[in-house]
């Protein structure tokens, strides 16, 4: 074999030269290339075949140089092997002639010289093979490296041609907010995001799209803009949705509760509704599929009443109810017909003040919800019943409600009206009845289920009037303790009259005068921080003190608003404060209302660490707020129990289980329904002109995620439902008929008390008349001895306050006491004697300055 060739070939050394790591070309240049198709591209494709074909080409050279490698590296270990095998034989021969040692010393030096040549040059060959083959991967990383710039060209080049086109098309690109002249639904629910939650008056949305448009280099046909009519319209839309989504919730819920509160404005009582109630999240992330409902607080509604009586707002709940149930009836979402008196057994709670007329109203909803739930029992009941049976049932109360009537004659003479009320009126006493039945069959547990109604009130107003409950005790604690108390914080008036007038006029202004810490935190709050934006120090308080805050500096403060002015004096309520904010008393209640409200109001009645509020080792030298501090507190504890008594053991929430208590849940406060009647009054101050049915449909939208559920359920038929709904009610002069049935209920409402004046003076002119028949008795021991019946008694007593009236002698002086004064006969009789005494001595006649007046046929006087 010869020897192995070492080293490169000239066409290597040349081929290496065109495509070696130095000084050579780039074979592609990303940034020259020419345009798809081009003969200059196809020239270099086939420049690039050429250098690949050349490369698989010294491939397989260097592939050839690595097999004659190998080839030698094997002659070199046989040749190793059998010079190791003569070594051996050499060295048996050298024990058995010592005489051959010198030529077999020879031979092994011989040897071991061919054997390092030949070491020396495999070890050479195996580097040329290493870097035979490093250069190898390098030919086909290059090689590939190519091919895919090859492959990638023609998408690049695509590309690169789409994204000009699309940034040419963007430069001008022109958007149509119309789909065949009809407004699409992102279009729609865009301009309801601006009015709801971007506060965009109607008539203002147009030049609102346009300015957006032209900031983001949209182009827009101006006459597809929506008009302030057609926004309107839109808004009106999403009413539709919300009362859609507020009936489809409910009816999803297992149980729900609600809350209300009312407000004035511009002398119209208006009435707020919510329902707290778990609702779909109407959201597809992960988070949302971990957590399918979330408990909610949905605005219902706004709706204007008459008065805030307790009737009247359940007649509103009610009205309502029905209202938004008819219209689920009508939409396409309603596969079957849904009754409005499901709700109620869903119904568990209400959260209200603490007014009277609230716990009134809890209480009608706790009869109406037993009702509805009796007669809902009855008419299953009746359902269940063979025809034969509810014939006979039906039969028997006709027959009871005739006989009720007087007989079929009399019920014959009825009219429509009265007999169509007769039949409601049978017809609801028989589910009532069956109900009934029905429901006392249940156990205990279905019973207090079926039957659960929590009232409950809000915890702020528990707050406010604790306040008031502790400053009340915290004012009664310095006369206790026999202490000089906060100076009175007289008015302008009161302050004339103490100084200038009588003892009994200065007695009644120190009277009718306040003082302490709380009036003097109102004063506080009117010179520096009044609700009017324009009376008051306002920011010229709060930018005074950025710098520094102390109660020096309050009265440093009231020295330069004071020194400001031209006479440099204080007005009256300025003085007040002034002298309030140096009156040790004063400053002391103000200490314990500071102090009350770190420990209790701020961090939410969560008492933690009592004794820091005061030092433990606090005494009378240095000054102590004990006795102020306790008397405070123990009549916000006192309040807190009266106004807490929903909560008292043995009550209905203390004995909830956790699963009852999370069916009832409520918000601690009433916050929601007074945001809401805040929010609509200031939208009212803002544009007079708004209607009660638009603000509504814009806090729907805004709070109540109508935009999500219409997302999730509503279809093309359902918007073109909502639609035809909004064009009804626009067209319907819902905001017309609101107004004038107030001022029709207004209207029958006085009437009504006129009725009730004219049947009250005709009943007391008859009366009267009646009474001039009636002759006095004199007689005082046949009064005594025959007194006679209690009713003539009356009449006796009537005649003598008859001549009382006919004097003139006003109500407060009149001696013949009010019949609600003298219920006992014994107590008649003695009125009677002293009226015929005093009636033989004269009176009433001798007290009148000229004859008895004759008498006025509209009297109102109760006898």
């Amino acid at each position: 074999m010869g020897r192995p060739r070492i080293g490169r070939s000239r066409g290597q050394k040349t081929q290496f030269r065109k495509i070696g790591p130095e000084g050579r070309k780039p074979v592609y240049d990303k940034e020259n290339l020419p345009p798809r198709g081009s003969r200059g591209l196809q020239q270099r494709v086939h420049e690039h075949e050429k250098a690949i074909k050349a490369l698989s080409r010294t491939n397989s050279s260097l592939s050839e140089d690595n097999s004659n490698l190998q080839e030698v590296n094997h002659s070199l270990q046989t040749r190793l092997e059998e010079t190791e095998f003569a070594v051996g034989l050499g060295d048996m021969q050298l024990e058995l002639a010592h005489s051959a040692f010198e030529r077999a010393e020879e031979q092994v030096n011989m040897k071991s010289g061919q054997l390092a040549a030949a070491q020396e040059a495999g070890s050479s060959a195996l580097q040329q093979l290493d870097k035979v083959q490093t250069e190898n991967r390098s030919l086909r990383k290059d090689k590939d490296t190519l091919r895919k710039r090859i492959s990638r060209a023609s998408g690049q080049q695509d590309r690169a041609i789409q994204k000009a086109v699309e940034k040419a098309e963007l430069a001008h690109q022109a958007v149509d907010l119309t789909t065949k002249g009809t407004y699409t639904s992102d279009s729609r629910n865009m301009v309801r995001d601006l009015v709801s939650g971007g506060r965009v008056e109607g008539a203002n949305v147009n030049a609102v799209i346009k300015i957006v448009a032209n900031g983001l280099g949209v182009d827009l046909d101006e006459l597809r803009i929506p008009s302030a009519r057609s926004v309107g319209r839109m808004v009106s839309e999403g009413y539709i949705a919300g009362q859609l989504q507020s009936v489809d919730e409910m009816h999803q819920a297992k149980n729900f509760t609600i809350s209300g509160d009312g407000t004035s404005h511009r002398h119209t009582q208006y009435e707020s509704k919510h329902v707290a109630l778990p609702v779909p999240s109407y959201n597809i992330s992960e988070a949302a599929k971990q957590f399918p409902e979330i408990p909610a607080n949905r605005f219902y509604n706004i709706g204007s009443a008459v008065n805030h009586t307790s009737e009247s707002q359940l007649e509103g709940w009610e009205k309502l109810f029905k209202a938004h149930y008819a219209l689920w009836n009508e939409s396409p979402l309603a596969k079957e017909k849904l009754d409005w008196r499901e709700l109620l057994p869903k119904l568990k709670g209400i959260l209200t003040d603490h007014a009277e007329d609230q716990k009134k109203l809890a209480r009608l909803f706790q009869v109406w919800k037993d009702r509805v739930d009796r007669e809902i029992r009855g008419e299953e009941v009746l359902l269940g019943k063979s025809s034969a049976e509810l014939v006979a049932i039906l039969c028997d109360v006709n027959h009871r409600k005739i006989l009720d009537a007087g007989g079929i004659a009399a019920w014959d003479n009825l009219p429509d009206e009265e007999q169509i009320e007769r039949d409601r009126k049978a017809f609801q006493e028989l589910l009532m009845q069956y109900g009934e039945e029905a429901f006392q069959k249940l156990s205990d547990e279905e019973k207090e289920e079926a039957e659960r109604f929590i009232w409950s009130g809000c915890t702020m107003h528990k707050e406010l009037n604790a306040v008031k409950g502790g400053n009340t005790r915290m004012m009664a604690f310095w006369g206790e303790k026999g202490l000089i108390g906060p100076i009175k914080l007289m008015n302008r008036d009161n302050d004339a009259a103490a100084a200038l007038g009588s003892s009994e006029a200065k007695r009644r202004a120190d009277d009718v005068s306040e003082g302490g810490g709380v009036k003097t935190t109102k004063l506080a709050g009117s010179i520096l921080n009044d609700q009017n934006k324009k009376k008051g120090q306002q920011d010229t308080f709060v930018y005074f003190f950025l710098v520094e805050l102390s109660l020096a500096l309050y009265l440093t403060f009231l020295e330069l608003v004071r020194d400001k002015k031209e006479k440099r004096n204080f007005n009256h309520m300025e003085a007040n404060l002034y002298k309030a904010l140096q009156d040790i008393p004063t400053i002391t209640e103000l200490c314990v209302l500071a102090l009350y409200a770190q420990a209790i109001s701020h961090p939410y009645i969560h008492c933690r660490q009592s004794d820091l509020l005061l030092a433990a080792d606090a005494t009378y030298v240095t000054g102590t707020l004990n006795g102020a501090l306790v008397a405070f507190f123990s009549g916000a504890l006192e309040t807190w129990k009266r106004f807490s008594m929903e909560f008292k053991d043995g009550g209905k929430i203390s004995q909830l289980s956790p699963a009852q208590r999370q069916a009832s849940f409520m918000h601690t406060t009433n916050d929601a329904n007074e945001g809401s009647l805040g929010s609509m009054r200031q939208q009212l101050l803002r544009n007079s002109c708004l209607t009660l049915h638009a603000f509504n449909a814009r806090r729907m939208w805004k709070v109540n995620n109508t935009k999500g559920w219409m997302a999730a359920k509503a279809t093309p038929e359902v918007e073109m439902f909502m639609k035809k709904k909004a064009r009804e009610l626009d067209a319907s002069g819902a905001e017309k008929k609101r107004k004038q049935e107030l001022v029709e209920t207004e209207k029958e409402e006085v009437e009504t008390k006129r009725r009730k004046i004219r049947e009250k003076v005709e009943k007391e002119r008859k009366h009267m008349a009646e009474l001039e028949k009636i002759s006095l008795w004199t007689d005082l021991q046949q009064i005594q001895q025959h007194p006679g019946t209690n009713e003539q008694l009356d009449e006796q007593l009537d005649k003598h306050r008859q001549l009382e009236i006919k004097a003139g002698i006003s109500k407060e002086q009149r001696l013949v006491p009010m019949k609600s004064k003298v219920t006992k006969k014994s107590e008649k009789i003695t009125a009677l004697l002293e009226a015929v005494k005093r009636f033989s001595a004269g009176y009433p006649c001798n007290s009148l300055p000229a004859a008895i007046m004759p008498e006025s046929e509209d009297s109102e006087e109760e006898y």
